[in-house]
């Protein structure tokens, strides 16, 4: 029993209830357990595709609660955000594959952000650079560019550290 208060005032005592589903144990992979923050910036999909993505590649549960973080902040989240992930058997495991395509990934958008300021390097900022790569297709599912906004913003860093503190959190 549950003794929670009535809004319309008085206190009454009520039978506590809960609806849910059934846990698919040969299914479910994972469960993720989010504040505001997360969901206001990202679809319950997005989300998941996200978080099955970084599974492929690493095991390390508080990297990938730290990303999905960091990939919010980047998309412009402003409310509190917390993330808890829980794995389940079925979750996905790092594969050779995927870790290859994602160290390939990086390589790709290495050149690419050497590319575009070779060309253009005192005249480009670092918003302009992220909207011209926003386009490409190579962005993990459900992340975007702003999952490797961190991996774009080391090299610009690298590169144009005259223009570093232009950088900001925020899009």
């Amino acid at each position: 029993m549950v003794w929670p208060a009535c809004r319309g005032g008085g206190w009454k005592w009520k039978m506590h209830t809960m609806s849910g589903q059934d846990r698919d144990e040969e299914n479910d992979e994972f469960l993720v357990l989010a504040c505001d923050g997360i969901w206001d910036v990202m679809s319950n999909e997005d989300v998941c595709d996200y978080i099955q993505s970084l599974l492929l590649i690493t095991d390390d549960l508080e990297h990938i609660t730290n990303q999905v973080i960091d990939t919010c902040l980047y998309k412009g989240s402003r409310d509190n955000m917390s993330i808890v992930l829980v794995t389940f058997p079925g979750a996905p495991k790092p594969s050779p594959e995927a870790i290859r395509k994602d160290k390939a990934l990086n390589s790709i958008l290495d050149k690419i952000v050497r590319e575009a300021l070779r060309v253009n390097r005192d005249n480009m900022d670092f918003d302009e650079l992220l909207r011209g790569m926003s386009a490409l297709p190579y962005f993990p599912p459900g992340g975007g560019i702003s999952a490797k906004r961190s991996v774009i913003e080391s090299i610009y860093k690298e590169l144009c550290p005259q223009h570093a503190d232009s950088v900001s959190m925020y899009p």
